[in-house]
């Protein structure tokens, strides 16, 4: 007589196995980054080469299992991109093993720990600047070709892609300690290139404006956000400008794209409701240096109030040639007379943070620097009065 053997061994939930499923992913996410940069070249770039024949072979394997373009597109763009916390030299307990499978001993990344001690806060300090303020005055600056400093001012990331940028159209800023210097150059012009804007959308509009307003192309290139951004509705309106961008990941939206203008622009532009408010700002800014006057009208776009309050202004400072009736902006060409140091006001999405931390731990923040005037900046500091501060 035969006896079947039966397996009564409790079998392990699936939601384990597709734990561990998703731990050797980042495994071997971790080992593909680390094979990345040992083919980085001696700029520490990967080579567009090589970068293209990845994306390749990558398109080629997920269309055999998957039509899916965020797989073969964004998928790719994050793999590229992603960044793992660094390797500290701490060793653990002996006879330890960490989850990634390494012996006891070795190396294991692991994140920091800050907790700052709890107690009355005092900070008296310049506000920080606002990063867009900042931006368009190095953008009316490279346009015009004008001297100019602007300290102290952030020195983040948006403000240093943004400086690479304007000085690719040949403008002539310098990062310096504590502030920008733009010296007196001839008007920046629109070359044939290829421009990075870095991770910042503003960057890129501003750069569009300067664009739309002769016959020009170029590229632009960003980081991950544009890539995986959403520009449709941009592509959509530019034809009304004489403008076509092209999008060069197919199936993409976003960064990398092709631009050319043909220089000639309607009398009155209509931005359509879903057009970024960022655009319409960019078209402001770079209205004065347009061979022909321009109106913009925003009447019917829903940011116009924060539209008109951010970029007015900066045009009014720099003595542009403005009139406004009921959201249209009409810009008429000429020279600008830029001040040698302009005034900016503070940047309340970092100033609100410092603001708030005496409601936490008590005590006083006190900045230097002027409140903006602008519709998000007004509630924010409604809010803070709202929360009792």
């Amino acid at each position: 007589m035969t006896e079947h053997s039966h397996d009564t061994r409790p079998r392990r939930p699936l939601r384990e196995v597709v734990s561990n499923i998703d731990r050797d992913i980042l495994h071997l996410l971790l080992r593909r980054h680390n094979l990345l940069a040992r083919m980085h070249n001696s700029k520490g770039f990967l080579d567009p080469a090589e970068e293209k024949a990845l994306r390749e072979s990558w398109e080629a394997a997920v269309s055999r299992v998957s039509r899916d373009a965020r797989l073969s597109g964004r998928f790719f763009s994050l793999m590229q991109e992603v960044e793992f916390l660094p390797r500290p030299s701490a060793q653990r307990d002996e006879g330890e093993g960490d989850e990634g499978g390494q012996a006891a001993g070795a190396e294991r990344r692991q994140a920091f720990n800050l907790a700052p001690a709890l107690r009355p806060v005092r900070v008296v300090m310049p506000a920080p600047l606002a990063c867009r303020t900042t931006r368009a005055w190095l953008m009316l600056a490279a346009a015009s070709g004008q001297a100019l400093r602007i300290e102290p001012c952030l020195m983040n990331d948006p403000i240093v892609d943004c400086v690479k940028a304007l000085n690719q159209l040949g403008a002539g800023l310098t990062r310096e300690e504590c502030g920008v210097a733009a010296r007196e150059t001839s008007p920046a012009g629109a070359p044939d290139k290829v421009l990075h804007v870095g991770d910042s959308a503003w960057n890129f509009f501003l750069l569009l404006g300067h664009y739309l307003g002769r016959p020009s192309r170029a590229k632009f290139t960003g980081e991950t956000g544009l890539k995986l951004a959403d520009f449709s509705a941009v592509r959509r309106f530019l034809p009304s400008l004489g403008a076509r961008l092209v999008h060069v990941v197919p199936k993409s939206d976003g960064l990398p794209a092709r631009l050319e203008c043909s220089g000639i622009l309607p009398d009155v532009v209509t931005p359509p409701a879903d057009a970024p408010a960022e655009l319409a700002e960019g078209i402001l800014l770079a209205a004065p240096f347009y061979e022909r006057p321009l109106t913009l009208d925003l009447s019917a776009h829903p940011r116009q109030r924060m539209i008109l309050a951010r970029v007015l202004p900066i045009l009014r400072a720099a003595d542009a040639d403005i009139s406004v009736l009921e959201g249209r902006v009409r810009v008429t060409p000429g020279p600008l007379r830029l001040p040698a140091r302009p005034r900016l006001p503070l940047e309340p999405e970092l100033a609100v943070f410092l603001l708030a931390l005496p409601l936490v731990l008590s005590g006083e923040t006190r900045l230097d620097g002027d409140w903006p005037q602008w519709p998000e900046a007004q509630a924010v500091w409604e809010l803070l009065q709202a929360l009792g501060l």
